[in-house]
């Protein structure tokens, strides 16, 4: 069996993301999308749950869909990777595919290692104390890899390579050239990106760059708005702590400092710094609602991964086989610190549907393709 993986998100799936799937297909037999959950990277909520996202996956190629643990979804882009990789590693895949704008698998594990020198951390170090973000020290201390580190998708698959490097494993980079318009905000032919597609639901050209299966009455916008109210509204009621995930050097206080704000825009632009970015601090706020520690970060970098399947092509249920064969060997150590990480979980799946106000799906879903 050849797997390759793919970590994604799908909020929504598009036609980009099948040109992957087809793309990593050509070198597997078998492909695994490990996914975020009802709430992604950005720290905000799907615009649809991870069930009907899952069943997207498998109507767009994927034979099997694992849940990447909360925990690590709503993480740093190191973290978000090393979840991704670790599910890879642990189901066995010798592949793992992603798009690029403009680098290739070479180019990717040549920046990674030198991201390894210890001059360079020193370096990006330096930078950082002097005010800037992670992604801009890290793209001054490397200026000759300016190109690769400059745009979002490269800097996520470097994330991967790192993780790869990281965990001393044979996986191979399948790199999918990606054209630059996947980061536009506008809609541009057939091939737009998720941004642009959730900020323009209103237009009639929209039909074009979604599947035939992806609906645009069932993207909810509207998530977002009610979870911005709700986040408000929680953290007035529940100041922040240090013990907070990404929170440092005391950006839980800044917070707190302006938690009374009862606007969730205005507390961001409030707190946001030259040093934080927005994407950092959304990230934070929807730690704290959930209970995501630091301590329960480490837990999940640490622990060997468990795999929720939450849906599967009907005519590959011998992965469901495959894969609990491999779980056999873990300790009851393992299983209780899995347990905070499925809480979580549970915490982000009662959220969703509180804020959908609908009833959690909580059952595998076996799609006919």
């Amino acid at each position: 069996m050849k797997i390759c993986t793919i970590i994604c998100e799908y909020n929504p799936l598009h036609n980009g993301h099948i040109r992957l799937l087809k793309f990593a297909r050509q070198h597997a037999d078998t492909i695994c999308c490990v996914m975020s959950g009802n709430f992604v990277q950005r720290g905000m909520p799907a615009v649809m749950d991870k069930y009907s996202r899952a069943r997207h996956a498998i109507l767009a190629g994927a034979d099997i869909v694992i849940e990447l643990p909360t925990v690590l979804a709503l993480s740093s882009a190191e973290n978000f990777a090393t979840g991704g990789v670790n599910i890879a590693r642990a189901i066995g895949s010798q592949f793992m595919s992603f798009g690029c704008e403009s680098a290739n698998a070479q180019q990717l594990f040549q920046c990674a290692t030198l991201l390894e020198d210890v001059k360079v951390n020193n370096l990006i170090k330096k930078f950082i104390n002097e005010g800037n973000s992670y992604p801009k020290a890290v793209a001054m201390s490397l200026p000759q890899f300016e190109d690769i580190l400059s745009r979002p998708n490269n800097t996520l698959a470097l994330e991967y390579t790192k993780a790869i490097l990281k965990s001393n494993s044979d996986i191979q980079l399948l790199v999918c050239d990606r054209p630059d318009n996947y980061d536009s905000d506008k809609l541009e032919g057939i091939f737009s990106s998720a941004t642009a597609i959730r900020n323009n639901l209103d237009n009639e050209n929209i039909r074009q760059s979604l599947p035939y299966f992806t609906k645009v009455e069932d993207i909810n916008v509207e998530v977002e708005k009610q979870y911005k109210r709700f986040a408000a509204l929680y953290l007035s009621l529940q100041p922040m702590t240090e013990q907070t995930e990404a929170v440092s050097e005391g950006l839980h206080n800044r917070f707190n400092k302006f938690r009374n704000i009862g606007n969730y825009d205005k507390l961001i632009e409030s707190v946001k710094t030259k040093r934080y970015t927005q994407t950092r601090l959304q990230r934070i706020i929807a730690a704290h609602l959930l209970g995501i520690t630091k301590d329960i970060t480490a837990v999940a970098k640490a622990t060997a991964p468990y795999i929720n399947v939450i849906a599967i092509n009907s005519k590959r249920e011998d992965l469901l086989t495959y894969i609990a064969q491999r779980q056999l060997d873990y300790t009851q150590q393992v299983a209780d610190e899995r347990r905070k990480l499925i809480d979580i979980d549970l915490k982000a799946q009662l959220l969703y549907s509180a804020l959908t106000n609908k009833l959690p799906i909580s059952q595998l879903q076996k799609v006919d393709v």
